[in-house]
């Protein structure tokens, strides 16, 4: 069976790398989500902190 050449043929594993490089990179959501995620670490943490009292 012949493919047209706009074809690529991927394992999950070959999709899924490219999935998650194009999700985190190319989309201004993933950098946005990755940010908002390390704000909320530090936030937690202070918050944490600062009730141990």
């Amino acid at each position: 069976m012949n493919l047209p050449d706009d074809v690529k043929v991927l394992t999950l594993a070959e999709f899924a790398e490219i999935d998650k490089a194009y999700g985190g990179n190319a989309m201004p959501l993933g950098f946005i989500f990755g940010f908002g995620t390390i704000i909320r670490f530090i936030v937690g943490l202070i918050i944490g902190r600062s009730s141990r009292g």
